[in-house]
């Protein structure tokens, strides 16, 4: 691929150099065109006739005959040759020049005796050999390049072809068959995973389910609780005014629709009509000219009304009921005061006869009353209707909110338990490309370099290394009295997996870690000398792909959000779903943690082979 680049590259340079040499040519002819022009029409031009001057002798070229020649130019030989013939230019129309040699005529417009006249001019680049010369040149130079690029492409796609018929090698077949086999454990892992990630939220949304079912029916029991208690206070408060209670609107926002409350309202605006307007229309009636005989309940033992009681069972006075509206707390309705003051009419006229003065004067005053009542009355009516309007507005936008309410919830429950499997499925990408990180099969440098490390071993870190290897690879690799025989287990260490192998060298790098600080084995000992600086050397990590660590970053930065967002989310919602997510430690917690797993489903993976 690079020489056909750069082959392709100097075609390009001397196609673009013979473009240069052409463009140069023809502004060359142009220019030459244009001074032959220019020659010719100087050469043309009449000029005024001189003076007549003597005729000279005849020279001896004149007395001979007047020899005449013209001289042809000829561009390819850029030489100046005689032609015979008196004519200007060739057949071809080659540029061309004659001159007339002789004594002029009396009157020619000759300065020394001699005319020149220029017939015609041209240059064909096509016709000069050096340029045609220079562009054959260049292209079979170029067909050259060509025919080696061809004929390199046709190669290398003949050699395309035969390798790829050719039959796989055995090391490109163990290679195929160790990938197909990372494939299936990465896919058994991440199944286990999502399983075991959709049971837990399966779990949790049933625990969410049950808590918000609890805490409805608490709410259901608070609401009857409110209620019941809202009815003893009206209760307590019977014939006294009642608290206004703003069920509009509050700072908190819209509140639930509460009936007792909307009731005490109007209670309390029917007060209002009874200790204004109803007051005000008892003092009007009061204020007429035959009102004094009702303004005072009637002494019956001063006027000698001895059987006034055994008629009037129940005595109602004007005075009575202006007093009773101006205390407060005995009228909870205008229809009350309305039915003392009829009350006081009918007594006057029920014990005085129909003829009598006192009769007349309690009909005129209850003609006198009517129709005041009639204005509370319509008072009264509108304070109703705009009750119930009030009430109806205020049923909808409870409806509303608890709809609104009731949706809200449920986009927070949904976007809470989006949120968990996204996180999920996240760690399940992190736990992947993990896993197939550590997961790595060590080469032949990496296992030799193992294989001492595990040979410097002191002697009461093995134990721990056999449990290692027991759990990768099962314990009848490694029963527990082969630890006296270390030696014969290292001679198996090539035949461990991939995973035993990664497992053994975290834990080696952990102990000398440890012991590097002094916390195990500690001293200058044969232990505290027991690993090399060659040892120590860190497994060099596989450099990622440039679009693999752009994914992975926008990856994180997106997880970071989204992590953001869930703890707004978790300090408002109250039956969220908790994150868990584990977290990777300073000492490869998380790095066990996978390789256990990945030990778990190579254990797997070999039992369904050996099945």
């Amino acid at each position: 691929m690079p020489s056909k680049s750069k082959n392709a590259s100097a075609a390009s340079k001397e196609a673009k150099q013979l473009e240069k040499l052409q463009a140069e040519l023809e502004r060359k002819k142009a220019k030459l065109d244009a001074l032959m022009k220019s020659g010719a029409a100087r050469a043309n031009a009449q000029p005024a006739p001189p003076k007549p001057k003597p005729k000279p002798k005849p020279s001896a070229k004149a007395a001979s005959g007047g020899a005449e020649g013209t001289f042809n130019f000829d561009a390819n030989t850029a030489a100046r040759r005689p032609v015979s013939g008196g004519g200007g230019g060739d057949a071809n129309g080659s540029l061309g020049a004659s001159a007339q040699a002789g004594p002029a005529a009396p009157g020619s417009p000759s300065n020394g005796g001699r005319e020149l006249r220029v017939n015609s001019f041209s240059f064909d680049p096509e016709d000069d050999p050096v340029v045609c010369k220079v562009v054959q040149t260049y292209a079979q130079q170029a067909a050259a390049r060509r025919a080696a690029m061809e004929a390199e492409r046709a190669e290398k796609e003949r050699e395309a072809a035969a390798a790829a018929n050719a039959p796989p090698s055995p090391r490109e077949v163990r290679l195929k068959r160790e990938r197909e086999k990372e494939a299936r454990l990465a896919a058994k892992r991440k199944f286990a995973e999502i399983s075991s990630g959709i049971t837990r939220l399966a779990g949790k949304v049933v625990e969410s389910a049950e808590t918000r079912e609890a805490l409805s029916v608490a709410a259901d029991i608070a609401a009857e609780e409110a209620a019941y208690a809202e009815r003893r206070r009206l209760e307590t408060l019977a014939g006294r005014s009642v608290r206004d209670v703003n069920v509009a609107r509050s700072r908190a926002g819209p509140v639930p629709f509460d009936s007792a409350a909307f009731h005490a309202v109007a209670a309390k605006r029917k007060l209002e009509i009874v200790s204004k307007q109803c007051l005000a229309s008892v003092k009007q009636v009061m204020s007429h000219k035959w009102s004094f005989p009702f303004v005072k309940p009637v002494d019956a033992a001063a006027l000698g009304l001895e059987n006034y009681h055994d008629i009037v069972k129940q005595p109602m006075d004007l005075g009575t009921v202006r007093a009773n509206i101006e205390k407060g707390g005995v009228y909870a309705a205008c229809e009350e005061v309305n039915r003392d003051v009829e009350l006081t009419f009918a007594n006057a006229m029920l014990y005085n006869g129909a003829q009598t003065d006192v009769h007349v004067m309690a009909a005129t005053l209850k003609q006198f009353w009517e129709p005041r009542w009639a204005v509370i009355q319509e008072k009264v009516a509108e304070v109703d209707e705009s009750m119930t309007a009030e009430k109806e507005s205020a049923e909808k936008k409870s409806a509303e909110m608890h709809a609104r309410q009731t949706l809200a919830a449920e986009e927070m429950r949904c976007a809470g338990l989006m949120a968990d499997l996204d996180q999920l499925k996240r760690s399940l990408e992190d736990l992947k490309r993990t896993s197939v990180r550590i997961t790595r099969p060590m080469d032949e440098r990496e296992k030799k370099r193992l294989a001492n490390t595990m040979m410097k071993l002191p002697r009461r870190y093995r134990e721990e290394a056999r449990d290692v290897i027991a759990e990768t690879e099962g314990e009848h690799m490694v029963p527990v009295e082969a630890v006296a025989r270390w030696g014969e287990i290292l001679e198996d260490l090539p035949r461990f997996s991939a995973v035993a192998h990664r497992r053994l060298a975290l834990f080696a790098k952990n102990t000398r870690r440890n012991a590097t600080r002094g916390i195990i084995g500690g001293g200058h000992g044969v232990e505290g000398d027991w690993f090399s600086e060659s040892d120590e050397e860190e497994e060099p990590e596989p450099e990622p792909e440039p679009a693999a660590d752009a994914i992975a970053s926008a990856k994180m930065e997106a997880q970071k959000k989204d992590d953001a967002a869930d703890d707004a989310k978790t300090a408002v919602r109250k039956d969220g779903v908790e994150d868990e997510t584990a977290t990777n430690g300073s000492d490869g917690s998380m790095e066990d943690e996978t390789l256990a797993l990945a030990a778990a489903a190579a254990a797997a993976a070999r039992v369904d082979e050996g099945g």
